[in-house]
């Protein structure tokens, strides 16, 4: 065993660095701590591999406990953008170090929030940094992954943000990547770019990949274990760690490779945070403990959306395990608190847009069973308008008015999927809406209501 190695081995058994992660490139040592903060140093510069053992493990403990003391916290910041009635979802920090050299892993003494140990708090803009960035042609543009809350708010109307959709609740969109913050690429932005969107979110992907430092553009995974769960950590680059979730050429060959070493379990990515991608595994005994803690930290400000995916081919699925189990319930009680949150600020940005008529909210209820489950309400009632895609529609009518009116309340509440089979005709989606959102025009007749009411049996709420 070499020095590097032997020092690598130790640092990574060593009573200080419980919960950390340890990484050997070439003479350094690159330490992640648990708490977010990182440090580096060179074993051998200050300390002679040919030293007694004794010696070697004396001045390399000592070594650690310096590089532990004087770890610092970055400086870093990205735009903010206003999101209504949640400030706190502000934009929160996220930018990488200076882009000369790259850095393959962990670099200097800057902070690494990607540490799956490092779920909780929230993180604060450091706008004074930031001031003094300049966007330049020859500045990166590189991709970011952010919900869809995001791109969609009230203050970005007049110039939207760019932004393509990767699923119905995640788009990727462009951020200029400047020394001390990021900087979101609205439309205006390439006014003077003729090429088309997809070619330059393209071009974006080839610039993360180079950003690893690595001439190969190749990932770096680290493993962990998270509430006794098996957790695959994106650590490079820096602050960028959830925009491979864009590279879905790459997301499949890591997804590949996993199933060749692992055949039978199913690869779950989870774009946890701003600087947060996770994989884990279907089959893992403590994934209901893992999404339990995500699920905790679910009002971090840095959060993206915390849902487990697999990819294919064609694009992202969202993964949902089979109903009744720990994990599923988690899950739904996750789903339900992140997609409240985008469809609020959906609505938020509609009514910005102008008379779009009734904009039916997403709500989140109990079943009686205790899981959580979405709802909207088609009230005949408000007139035209529009719903959001939920688990459940519940139709609801008022008795008539006037003594000779003989129409009968109802109040049915039937699966989204049951009442779209039941009644076709009445289901279209809105154009050019995202996320998706169905017409509410006219009311099921009767003999629908009728059918609905059999189908769904006694009330599920």
């Amino acid at each position: 065993m070499d020095f590097m190695e032997w020092a690598h081995q130790f640092a990574t058994m060593h009573p200080s660095l419980a919960g950390a992660l340890v990484s050997s490139h070439g003479e350094w040592l690159d330490v992640l701590l648990s708490d977010g903060r990182t440090f580096r140093f060179r074993p051998g510069s200050m300390i002679k591999a040919d030293a007694p053992l004794e010696v070697r493990q004396a001045l390399l403990s000592r070594l650690i406990d310096i590089g532990i003391s004087q770890a610092k916290e970055p400086q870093v910041s990205e735009d903010s953008l206003d999101r209504g009635d949640n400030p706190d979802d502000a934009g929160a920090p996220g930018a990488r170090g200076p882009h000369s050299p790259p850095v393959l892993g962990f670099g200097g003494a800057r902070n690494h929030p990607g540490h799956p140990a490092n779920f909780s708090g929230d993180e604060t803009d450091a706008s004074a940094s930031a001031d003094e960035d300049e966007i330049t042609p020859s500045t990166p543009i590189v991709p970011i992954v952010r919900a869809a809350d995001y791109f969609i708010n009230p203050s970005t109307q007049a110039d939207p943000l760019v932004h393509v959709p990767l699923t119905d609740f995640v788009a990727v969109g462009l951020a200029y990547d400047l020394p001390n913050s990021i900087h979101p690429v609205y439309y205006s932005g390439l006014s003077d770019d003729d090429r088309p969107i997809g070619e330059i979110l393209a071009e974006s992907v080839v610039t993360l990949r180079h950003l690893t430092g690595s001439l190969r553009g190749t990932v770096e995974i680290a493993i962990t274990e998270v509430a006794g769960a098996q957790v695959l950590a994106f650590m490079a680059p820096m602050n960028y760690e959830v925009s491979w979730f864009s590279d879905l050429d790459m997301m499949q060959e890591v997804a590949d490779r996993l199933a060749s070493e692992r055949p039978g379990d199913i690869p779950l990515f989870v774009p946890a945070s701003r600087t947060k991608l996770y994989i884990v595994f279907a089959d893992d005994p403590h994934l209901h403990e893992f999404f339990r803690l995500l699920f905790e930290q679910r009002e971090s400000g840095d959060a993206v959306y915390p849902l487990p995916h697999t990819v294919a081919a064609d694009g992202w699925r969202e993964w949902v395990p089979f109903p009744g189990s720990d994990v599923a319930n988690v899950l739904a009680d996750l789903r339900g608190y992140f997609r409240s949150r985008i469809y609020a600020g959906q609505v938020r940005a509609m009514r910005a847009w102008g008379e779009l008529g009734e904009l039916v909210d997403f709500d989140v209820r109990r079943l009686r069973g205790g899981s959580a489950v979405s709802e909207a309400v088609w009230d005949a009632g408000t007139g035209v308008g529009s719903i959001p895609e939920t688990d459940y529609i519940t139709f609801a009518r008022e008795r008539g008015p006037m003594p000779w009116d003989e129409t009968p309340a109802v109040r049915v509440s039937v699966p989204a999927h049951v009442a779209r089979d039941l009644w076709p005709d009445g289901f279209r989606r809105v154009e050019n809406v995202w996320p998706p959102r169905w017409e509410k025009i006219g009311f099921p007749s009767d003999e629908v209501l009728k059918a609905m009411a059999e189908a769904a049996g006694n009330s599920p709420f």
